[in-house]
């Protein structure tokens, strides 16, 4: 009997993706579990005068027990050093961006994606120690996942290219791209889920989740991921003749990379400006809707994880929600 052979560039596309996935889940959980992790959320007062400007008619969200509500340690953490934490992963990420590229062809890009995602989700596990220790504990923490993670993305776009036969390119990045929104959609629900869980034991069970889960898939990835097509010893020789047929010419590795002409092109600072606005408002809004959708709109963290939902032109408080 014959058995059903699955195609190898299948099985790493797969894998990509949900890498991608579990990274990202990572983002926007942080987000969410910092609502609860923050002591309280008190409003500001002016001559006893409420001065946030929310939504009056979404104060019924607000829950009669809020201090009980989520589970877990509190931290007295202020606005703005709450926006240190948030901000700090990003001070990792930038840095590793362009040497990830070029890593890529001296360690290969299945270790250097692999190992950024043990990176980003081992250090996760740390994170409910590291909020006991301090500010400074936990900020750094962020700033080494974010290192790891930043090379995730150079990585991953080596090994497209070693994988994907050049008509199948834009499907295959499609598809591990995809990782993306839904571990945003996937992430946050669950996050809120876990945060006022007595069960589960709170908002520390959502980093042991994730990063238990980007461990696991780790060991998935070394036993069922490699270098090129040519080092798969189960690929077979339909497939790798494929690929091989159908892949574009790689340029060679040996020559030295015009740095000087890549700064002074025109048109490769007009896509890191759009590039740059893109992502400014995308991760604001990821970082920040939590919050935002809490101390302003006074959602409960249940809610908060859905507020996609809320967001209704039917809604009276329309105009305050498209900001979020």
């Amino acid at each position: 009997m014959k058995m059903c052979y699955i195609p190898k560039r299948g099985i790493f596309t797969v894998l990509a993706f949900f890498g991608i996935l579990i990274i990202y889940t990572t983002r926007v959980n942080m987000s969410v579990a910092i609502v609860a992790m923050v002591n309280s959320t008190q409003d500001t007062l002016v001559n006893g005068t409420h001065i946030v400007a929310g939504c009056p008619n979404l104060w019924h969200n607000e829950t009669q027990s809020n201090e009980n509500e989520f589970k877990g340690a509190k931290y007295k953490w202020n606005s703005e050093t709450q926006g240190i934490i948030l901000s700090s992963f990003y001070y990792g990420y930038v840095v590793t961006q362009l040497p990830g590229g070029v890593l890529c062809g001296k360690l290969g890009a299945k270790w250097l994606f692999g190992g950024g995602v043990l990176i980003t989700t081992s250090l996760y596990l740390l994170i409910p120690l590291a909020a006991s220790w301090g500010v400074i504990a936990v900020a750094a923490i962020r700033i080494l996942e974010g290192l790891g993670e930043g090379l995730t993305f150079p990585a991953i776009a080596h090994a497209i290219s070693n994988w994907s036969p050049k008509f199948e390119r834009s499907r295959m990045s499609t598809i591990i791209s995809l990782g993306i929104p839904i571990g945003n959609i996937v992430g946050s629900p669950i996050s809120g889920f876990l945060c006022s869980s007595d069960q589960f034991g709170g908002w520390p069970s959502t980093f042991y989740l994730f990063g238990t889960l980007g461990c696991a898939w780790f060991l998935l990835w070394c036993i069922l991921a490699y270098e090129t097509p040519e080092s798969h010893p189960g690929i077979s020789k339909t497939e790798l003749k494929h690929i091989q047929l159908n892949k574009s010419e790689k340029t060679k590795t040996d020559i030295s990379i015009p740095w000087k002409d890549i700064f002074l092109s025109l048109p490769m600072w007009a896509v890191i400006i759009g590039h740059f606005g893109h992502n400014y408002a995308f991760l604001m809004f990821l970082t920040m809707m939590p919050t935002y959708f809490k101390t302003i709109l006074h959602f409960d963290i249940k809610t908060l994880a859905f507020c996609p939902s809320v967001c209704s032109p039917r809604n009276k408080c329309f105009a305050d929600l498209i900001f979020c």
